[in-house]
């Protein structure tokens, strides 16, 4: 059995790895339910949940997290046909496979992870679909 975690992330709310240093000032610890993050300053909590973290600033939400533990095989590509199907109306359509960046897969050493975009009339996004084998 291990976790997954689902991480959507603006463009407009994207975190450089270079920026997570703990001498940042612009950046302060997030800790919830056994995932820890750095954050910028101006985000606040827009949801809390047993497996549900979201972020916003004053204008929009900026990063989803979600996790829970697998029952069974873990399938990316399971995972992402229920992020469409959760969805409903022009994004459902919208959401489909994206390369990770370098950087991405560099900060993300010890899961299987793949990416995702998705698209809406108002906004655009790209994700991460992690695997941890040996989490439990």
């Amino acid at each position: 059995m291990g976790s997954f975690c689902t991480a959507i992330k603006s463009l407009h709310g994207f975190i450089k790895h270079k920026t997570l240093d703990n001498l940042n000032p612009t950046l302060k610890d997030i800790a919830w339910n056994n995932i820890r993050l750095k954050i910028p300053f101006n985000w606040e909590i827009g949801r809390i949940n047993t497996h549900q973290l979201i972020f916003q600033d004053d204008s929009s939400p900026k990063l989803e997290l979600k996790w829970n533990t697998i029952k069974g095989k873990f399938s990316h590509h399971t995972h992402l046909k229920r992020l469409t199907v959760q969805r409903s109306g022009p994004l459902e359509q919208s959401i489909e496979k994206w390369p990770l960046p370098a950087e991405w897969k560099n900060v993300l050493t010890g899961f299987t992870a793949s990416g995702f975009s998705w698209r809406s009339e108002k906004s655009i996004g790209r994700g991460v679909i992690l695997f941890c084998p040996v989490c439990h």
